[in-house]
């Protein structure tokens, strides 16, 4: 959701154009894999999302300064650099 402050009358406006998006872009929006809903055999529903809109909470300790580090990431093999490792750089 977004809110802006109308220049004109400094009320707030949720109303705001949007940019147009490039193809690439679209593309990416679009599911790769469409969700199948599975009937369970006690009458529940499982929804199977095919390896799509699935995220991964992971926390990393740095092992010298022992601050923590928080990030939703769709590999957790290919985790973001702790921010004491960018310091480093």
């Amino acid at each position: 959701m977004r809110a802006v402050i109308d220049p004109e009358t400094g009320t707030i406006s949720g109303n705001v154009p949007l940019p147009e998006l490039s193809e690439a872009d679209k593309a990416a929006l679009e599911p790769q894999a469409t969700p199948e809903k599975i009937l369970l055999p006690d009458g529940s529903i499982m929804i199977d999302l095919k390896g799509t809109m699935q995220e991964y909470y992971v926390m990393q300790i740095d092992p010298k300064t022992g601050k923590r580090s928080e990030a939703c990431v769709t590999d957790p093999n290919h985790l973001p650099p702790t921010p004491a490792a960018l310091e480093e750089k």
